[in-house]
């Protein structure tokens, strides 16, 4: 019983935080965001609760449709936080952000979000083997499709090398994993 112990806690953590959001709903008639052309911040300024200076000041940049965009810098220089404003999971305290020119607000970032998908640096993992994690929100997979899956996201070469491959357990919050 007590090697489910942190399985138990990271589900209860979860299932607090999908509460926490539950109300946040799309209103039906609100259309998505048309995104060909680009994406502009404008000016963004964004200061955590708890800080004592601003993460951002004054940030602008445009990411154009169908490019690649990198966001480099040294640990705390604000890179995830760019992501989680352009996402739409943080509001900046000044500027904006246009996608097509239409600005991201409250009443539309939830259809923002539906049509993006985003994998913040902080990962959840189950005390679970690899095949267990992949499973976690829909187990309808083969076998063959979780390879390919992961073959797609060029992680099967390192999943291959694991003991049991599949059947490899990675520790609470997947600490047997790399970061990257």
């Amino acid at each position: 019983m007590l090697k489910l112990t942190p399985v138990f806690n990271d589900i209860e953590s979860f299932l607090a935080d999908c509460r926490q959001h539950a109300d946040r709903v799309c209103d039906a008639s609100t259309q998505p965001l048309s995104f060909s052309e680009s994406i502009q911040c404008r000016g963004l300024c964004f200061r955590y609760d708890d800080a004592e200076t601003s993460v951002l000041t004054d940030f602008s940049m445009t990411v154009p449709f169908g490019g690649l965009t990198c966001l480099t810098g040294p640990s705390g220089a604000g890179k995830s936080t760019v992501m989680d404003l352009l996402c739409g999971l943080l509001t900046p305290q000044q500027g904006r952000i246009q996608i097509d020119g239409t600005v991201l607000t409250e009443q539309n970032k939830i259809a923002w979000q539906r049509q993006i998908g985003y994998v913040p640096q902080d990962s959840v993992f189950f005390h679970d083997t690899v095949r267990a994690n992949l499973f976690a929100n829909n187990g309808n997979f083969t076998e063959a499709e979780l390879i390919s899956a992961l073959q797609c996201a060029q992680a099967w070469p390192f999943i291959e090398k694991l003991p049991q491959q599949l059947d490899t357990i990675i520790g609470p919050n997947g600490i047997r994993l790399s970061g990257g």
